[in-house]
């Protein structure tokens, strides 16, 4: 039973404590209340360690005669700043606040709860951009949409650079129409006077996951039904910006024309074989790409366990593969090509990464896109002669294997499974068969390492001088 006698003072409610007596009918310990004076229902809640609460308790609106109790907060002696606990006059103006609303009627505990979900439905509209789109590009990478550290690099850097300087502060619920015309239409990090004509591609992307990351923000919202998200391109964006077929034509990465293949195989080998202290690994992890027709990263990260010798197959893992596939992904295996992975310092434990520098490092993508311009007749190689920067790059050389195969009449989908493009057609059908086309893609394979090595006097695979990866 609480005190006859109020507390009025800061100090004496300080002084309180726990009392022996307040025990229940088993001897175990109940908190001691004390009333406090200065507010109709105001109490303090003493454990017996000492801890301390405020709470307010009233007469149920019922008129039941049922004494309710609403916590208030705990207790501090001295106000501090952005606490949650309460000093003695702070708890008697909450106290009153609530006796005010008990005296007309009202429920305090049901007002309370009203207000708290008032109050986190209020903040809740308020999250912004920024806060939604990092949690969207996590689950980007956890469930490895984007997989390559370069990818998450990059994509970083175009919301760094372009979407958050414009919408990254603001709301999901305040971004307008302007605002996403404003995020497509502004200069590229090039000084090109437009994103959206001058870089389409990047900025489609842009526009995509900046449509993707607000609705899920409507989503987390429930708004998704009542508010419209203002990235949408179709019967929107549309109106203000053209279809990108109208704006440029799709460029592709630059290649390398098949009819050029053999004597740029030739000159390549001469070059690895004089090469000096211990061989070039990026001229094996080039060739070893170019003949199983992988993208870089692929390639670059090839693993000793993927390998089966046996049966000439490498079998790249669904995360390794890329985008375009969900699935492991059964690449066969050249003869030149078993012979230049055994040539490695790896095989020799025929564990863990394949390809290694001469440092044991990870080869860079750089260190395959850049290797054709160490050749000093590079420019008898460019796609198109007057344009400077089209020298070909190692994932160009995944059109030059299709040009040939297209060029040897061989059918769209044995070439398309060699992209390692996995569709919604017969190609996808096909491969869900149990990769019932391995064996015609090896044909390719085979027919392709002929054609490319036609002009190498010698089919000897340089060994590699180095140690093995670490």
């Amino acid at each position: 039973m609480p005190r006859a006698a109020k507390i009025l003072s800061a100090r004496a409610v300080s002084e309180l404590r726990w009392r022996k007596t307040s025990v229940d009918k088993k001897g175990n310990p109940i908190p001691t209340q004390y009333p406090v004076g200065g507010a109709v229902g105001l109490y303090l809640l003493v454990t017996k360690d000492l801890g301390r609460s405020w709470f307010y308790r009233y007469t149920s609106i019922e008129g039941n005669g049922k004494r309710n109790k609403m916590g208030l907060g705990s207790y501090t002696y001295k106000s501090v700043k952005n606490s949650e606990a309460l000093t003695l006059q702070q708890a008697r103006e909450k106290a009153q606040h609530w006796a005010g609303v008990r005296a007309k009627g009202l429920d305090p505990i049901t007002e309370r709860d009203k207000e708290l979900a008032a109050a986190i439905s209020e903040q809740a509209e308020g999250i912004t951009f920024m806060e939604v789109a990092e949690e969207w590009m996590t689950g980007q990478i956890e469930s490895k949409e984007w997989i390559s550290a370069q990818t998450i690099t990059s994509r970083r850097s175009w919301f760094n650079d372009y979407v958050y300087p414009v919408i990254g502060h603001l709301a999901i619920l305040d971004i307008t129409f302007n605002h996403a015309v404003k995020v497509l239409s502004q200069k590229t990090r090039k000084g090109q006077p437009n994103l959206w004509n001058d870089s389409n591609s990047q900025a489609r992307k842009i526009r995509g996951y900046c449509e993707d990351i607000i609705d899920m923000g409507l989503i987390k919202l429930a708004k998704r039904d009542s508010h419209f998200n203002v990235f949408t391109y179709k019967n929107n964006l549309s109106r203000r910006f053209g279809k990108p077929s109208k704006i440029h034509e799709a460029e592709s990465q630059p290649f390398l024309h098949y009819e050029h293949l053999p004597n740029f195989i030739a000159q390549l080998i001469r070059f690895q074989e004089q090469a000096p202290k211990g061989g070039r690994p990026e001229v094996d992890c080039f060739i070893f790409g170019m003949l199983a027709c992988t993208r870089s990263n692929c390639t670059r990260i090839a693993d000793w366990a993927d390998i089966d010798l046996k049966e000439k197959v490498w079998t790249v893992p669904k995360e390794k593969v890329g985008k375009k596939t969900k699935k492991d992904w059964p690449i066969p295996l050249h003869p030149r090509a078993i012979e230049i992975i055994k040539a490695q310092p790896s095989a020799k434990r025929k564990e863990g990464r394949i390809f290694s520098s001469l440092k044991h490092a990870k080869l860079n993508d750089r260190s395959l896109t850049s290797l054709l311009k160490l050749f000093p007749d590079i420019k008898a190689y460019k796609e198109k002669p007057g344009d400077p920067d089209r020298f070909p790059v190692f994932h160009g050389m995944r059109t030059t294997m299709n040009g040939w195969a297209k060029a040897n009449k061989y059918d769209f989908d044995t070439r398309d499974l060699m992209l390692q493009h996995s569709q919604e057609s017969t190609t996808h059908a096909a491969y869900d068969r149990g990769n019932a086309m391995l064996e015609e893609r090896r044909e390719i394979v085979n027919g392709y390492e002929e054609y490319a090595f036609s002009m190498v006097t010698s089919s000897k695979v340089v060994p590699f001088k180095g140690q093995a990866s670490k």
